[in-house]
């Protein structure tokens, strides 16, 4: 029943995230997306806008391209009219090569795009916006070479991100020549953006400023993750600080070809291999927070890294043939659908074997495979602002992800730091018991020392009594005073481990002129482990000392009392302070660190073992702790 009840609530938590996201995701397909912005596009090859929309709109420049592939014309062949050469009106990125759907055309070659736009009379400068063009291409305005990255001609390959200003009126036209011969896209993939230079530049400078933030937000994500790994030697930390690294070298692509172009394809190599490397993190990162591997895991992690390895030599190299382009492409689809599918049935797996784990797994599982179809769900999507759906998915499971796996190693830190502080407790207590045995080691010498001597002052006074010398062995007598106060060691409390902790705190308090009084009458044996006692006293008297070496004032002090009755045992602890004392909920804080302290969080724990009660307060600079055992 129980593990019936668990998968349920699996599938139930799996399916709602599912769906939930999904809706996320339209609304950024509708909201956030060049192909659905409702700004004017051209017709047939010219784009007619008006004055007022000039003012204040940005035209993206998505429908109705002239293309004339397997060709690299220039304006000069454009002046006489449209030449000969076949042509079609086509969408920015309907299409990601050369082949336009058909599997009988080559994706690399040449083709040349042009786009008229019909300006008003009076002369203004313009941008163009060009984003990522993976081939080799030059741009043409009013029949100007204006930009261009690598080679057409030899399809020597550049890519990057340029924006390019000029000054035009009237009719303006707009030409592309682009050649490929190796990137996994051909052409124009990304359609460009027009408007006046002002608007142009302001949409890029804000679409920088969100990349970089994300950018940033996620590098520090790594960086705090890698911390806790290295306090805390967690391998989660350790993962969660590479895929959080993966991811920002992933999203980092808008950052770095706006500042850099790259002639060789090492860039996009990186970039393939990231994706999947981050896939592969995701199945390994679940199979941990699950805690049930599923079947074939080992299987399939090779799998995910042979292909992130074989992505990056692709991208890296490319290829000439066409085949491989091709099988490349259809890999790419089969591996998300056989990730999304390993993660859904690993999470059902998991709830069927009645695994405890948090509900954020199968969440963050449904995140993950709905993002990885997202874009087969939603066709023609080209972010104006934002990243692509992956980018989306990524971005939710590192910050998830971190609050999530923070939760836990801050839980662990607090442990950590809580044995530290034990581990302290224990070292003081071993330092009483240190300078509790060289007391008694002492006395004992001592002790020796008087029984040896003791003969040799009877043999005087036995002499001088048989020479009748009373006199004489009266005044020997007192010259020979034995001091009684080596002999006999002053005691707190008869409580052997209670007399210890307070015979070290006095001789502590001692030395920093802190003033110590003790008055406690208990026995030396009660019906309290010995363990109970030094945590009680170990962690009262160390919080008192520290206060006391705190204190601002004049004549700190530490005083405790306490009786033995049959009805149990009475403490009180009071010391002075000087720092301000920090309460919540009704509890003292502790002033080393957030949250209450350590050591008074033990000392409740043990009086709650035994059915006492303890009470703090403060009255001025005077902190007071009560303590009632029934025994």
């Amino acid at each position: 029943m129980r593990l019936h009840k668990n998968l349920i609530r699996t599938m139930l938590l799996f399916s709602a995230s599912v769906i939930c996201f999904s809706f996320v995701l339209f609304f950024l397909y509708k909201q956030d997306n060049k192909y659905t912005d409702n700004c004017l596009q051209p017709i047939s090859g010219i784009l007619c806008p008006d004055r007022d929309s000039l003012d204040g709109d940005l035209f993206y420049l998505t429908n109705q391209w002239q293309f004339y592939p397997g060709a690299l014309l220039t304006p000069d062949d454009f002046k006489q009219g449209l030449p000969e050469t076949p042509m079609e009106f086509i969408t920015i990125g309907k299409y990601n090569d050369f082949s336009l759907g058909d599997k009988n055309r080559s994706p690399y070659g040449e083709a040349t795009y042009r786009l008229c736009i019909e300006l008003p009379s009076e002369s203004r400068v313009y941008s163009l916006y060009l984003p990522e063009i993976f081939s080799s291409y030059r741009l043409y305005i009013n029949g100007t070479l204006l930009a261009g990255m690598g080679n057409p001609d030899t399809r020597e390959r550049e890519t990057g991100i340029q924006t390019v200003s000029f000054s035009s009126r009237g009719l303006t036209e707009i030409v592309i020549q682009t050649a490929n011969a190796s990137h996994f896209y051909s052409g124009m993939t990304y359609p460009p953006i027009f408007g006046p230079e002002e608007n142009v530049w302001q949409y890029q400078y804000v679409r920088l400023f969100l990349h970089s933030a994300v950018i940033i937000l996620v590098f520090l994500l790594c960086i705090f993750s890698a911390y806790f790994f290295l306090k805390l030697r967690d391998k989660r930390a350790g993962l969660f600080s590479l895929m959080s690294l993966l991811v920002t070298v992933y999203i980092s692509y808008p950052v770095f070809y706006t500042f850099f172009s790259t002639e060789r394809s090492v860039w996009y190599g990186i970039e393939l291999f990231t994706t999947y490397a981050i896939y592969l993190l995701y199945v390994y990162l679940q199979n941990i927070f699950l805690n049930c591997q599923a079947k074939g895991y080992r299987v399939f992690s090779v799998f995910v890294l042979l292909f992130s390895g074989a992505a990056f030599v692709y991208g890296t190299f490319g290829g000439s043939s066409a085949m491989v382009h091709c099988v490349f492409s259809y890999s790419v689809t089969a591996v998300k659908l056989l990730v999304s599918l390993y993660l859904a049935a690993n999470v059902v797996y998991a709830g069927a074997c009645g695994e405890g784990f948090s509900s954020f797994v199968p969440i963050l599982t449904g995140i993950v495979c709905i993002s990885l179809w997202a874009d087969r769900l939603f066709p023609l999507y080209e972010p104006k602002y934002g990243g692509f759906f992956p980018e989306y998915c990524s971005l939710i499971a590192v910050t998830s992800g971190a609050f999530f796996l923070w939760s836990q190693l801050a839980d662990a830190y607090r442990l950590n730091r809580f044995y530290e502080e034990e581990k302290k407790r224990l070292s003081t207590q071993v330092a009483v018991q240190k300078v509790h045995y060289s007391e008694l080691t002492e006395k004992i010498a001592e002790s020796a020392r008087q029984r040896h001597d003791m003969r040799h002052h009877l043999r005087t006074l036995y002499q001088f009594l048989e020479n009748g010398e009373s006199e004489q062995a009266m005044h020997y007598l007192s010259s020979c005073e034995i001091s009684q106060a080596a002999a006999r060691r002053e005691t707190c409390c008869a409580h052997p481990i209670a007399d210890a902790l307070l015979q070290y705190y006095k001789g502590q308090c001692s030395e920093h002129h802190i003033a110590f009084h003790a008055a406690l009458e208990m026995p030396a044996e009660l019906q309290i482990e010995d363990t109970d006692i030094s945590i009680l006293f170990g962690n009262l008297l160390e919080n008192a000392y520290e206060a006391c070496m705190e204190y601002r004032g004049q004549h700190p002090s530490i005083k405790i009392r306490g009786k033995y009755r049959e009805a149990g045992l009475l403490v009180r602890f009071e010391n002075t302070f000087s720092n301000p004392l920090k309460e919540k909920n009704g509890t003292f804080q502790s002033t080393k660190h957030d949250g209450p302290g350590i050591g008074t969080e033990s000392v409740k724990k043990v009086v709650q073992q035994y059915q006492g009660t303890v009470e703090f307060a403060k009255e001025g600079h005077i902190f007071q702790v009560s303590i009632i055992l029934p025994l």
